[in-house]
């Protein structure tokens, strides 16, 4: 692709960021698993044994009143005995509902974190954003039933897959070690590498991966075809 096409790109998403706000994004309180400040280590341990997230509000007397942040990599590797969550704790950032998305990523860059609990004007919280919920906002389902339609197995060492499938799971069908910065789809690894939301057609090569997008609508990644090209 062009140097031109490319800088028209990235204006286009820094736009695209700035026209949509954290409620457009955000995962509601009363979807959000929160650990409670009495909770024990094997509680806790329960608790994320049976979710994915890296990261969990911890509240004491209800939801709107969050302590702070508990990462899981500060669970396990300060343990301590007896157990003290609160020294564990990270301070929470709190964002407006309205805040745009350009501006909460810039603020996740310059507080060195990826995540923030949303509220409203009178300070109610109204869930949690994260940079994942963010770059994965612009990738979409192209399916009604998404479970049957993520990963189709095409001609030859060609597949199409949705830009929703995780990236972890494409790692371990593919034998890939693709990292994502801030994302947790495949979709969202692609617009990361293109630093902006790739139009129909472009592609991205990696190794003996070769990318195409096949399939958007409008500012959203829907499909795209990965070619393996074996010797």
């Amino acid at each position: 692709m062009d140097s031109d096409s490319s800088r028209c790109n990235k204006e286009d998403f820094v736009a695209l960021l700035e026209g949509f706000e954290a409620e457009d994004v955000l995962t509601p309180i009363s979807m959000t698993q929160l650990i409670n400040i009495e909770d024990s280590y094997e509680e806790i341990i329960e608790i994320i044994s049976n979710s994915s997230h890296h990261c969990y509000p911890v509240y004491n007397d209800g939801i709107d009143d969050i302590l702070g942040i508990l990462y899981i990599r500060d669970l396990l590797i300060n343990k301590s005995e007896p157990f003290d969550l609160h020294s564990l704790l990270h301070y929470p950032i709190f964002i407006s509902e309205n805040k745009n998305l350009l501006e909460i990523l810039k603020e996740f860059k310059q507080k060195e974190t990826s995540f923030a609990i949303v509220v409203d004007e009178h300070g109610a919280i109204r869930g949690t954003v994260t940079s994942e919920d963010i770059l994965d906002s612009f990738c979409e389902s192209s399916a009604s039933d998404a479970s049957l339609q993520d990963l189709v197995k095409m001609k030859g060492n060609d597949y199409l897959i949705n830009a929703r499938f995780p990236l972890d799971e494409f790692n371990k069908k593919f034998d890939q070690e693709l990292i994502g910065e801030d994302c947790d789809s495949f979709g969202g690894f692609v617009i990361e590498q293109f630093t902006y939301v790739p139009e129909l057609g472009e592609v991205l090569t990696i190794d003996d991966m070769v990318i195409t997008v096949s399939q958007t609508e409008g500012a959203k990644l829907q499909e795209l075809t990965v070619s393996f090209n074996t010797k």
